[in-house]
């Protein structure tokens, strides 16, 4: 019920945000692919890891285009309003 109240208050310029998630396991590395429907030549990939330091080795698959750690242009609640990935 508390839920449904919150709905009330929601901004109807924001929607929910549909995404498909894959996950990657590559040498001991759990990666995040988001899949949107609204783009189908770009996608997000999140990798967690413990110090900034820390190796990252890709999977041979996939090509980093940007990084967009902390780029509010990537976050569910801008792809929510503006439904676009963008370079």
């Amino acid at each position: 019920s508390e839920y449904k109240e919150f709905l009330k208050e929601a901004d109807p310029a924001y929607e929910p945000v549909k995404k498909t998630r894959l996950i990657i396991n590559y040498k001991d590395q759990r990666f995040e692919a988001d899949i949107y429907p609204f783009s189908d030549k770009l996608a997000t990939i999140e990798l967690e890891i413990p110090s900034e330091d820390t190796p990252i080795e890709l999977p041979p698959f996939i090509d980093v285009i940007k990084e967009v750690t902390g780029d509010t242009k990537y976050s569910n609640s801008t792809l929510s309003k503006t439904k676009k990935l963008e370079i």
